[in-house]
């Protein structure tokens, strides 16, 4: 999971950093480097890894799918 938070102070989580990416509108590669260290931000938005659940209807629904998917 993804945890996106901007200046102000609101947060989002994501299932993934390609969904991250498609609803921020920035560039799925710029948000890997922040996770690795390299950068600080992308377009004002700070990423982290997280365990918590997403906040994303899509996330959600894909976070079910894989654990369905992982119990057969």
């Amino acid at each position: 999971m993804i945890k996106a938070t901007d200046k102000s102070g609101k947060s989002r989580v994501y299932a993934t950093i390609a969904e991250a990416a498609k609803d921020l509108g920035v560039d799925a590669s710029n948000i890997g480097k922040v996770l690795r260290g390299l950068r600080q931000t992308v377009g004002g938005v700070h990423f982290e890894r997280t365990t918590e659940r997403p906040t994303t209807k899509a996330g959600r629904s894909k976070v079910k799918k894989q654990k369905a998917a992982s119990k057969r």
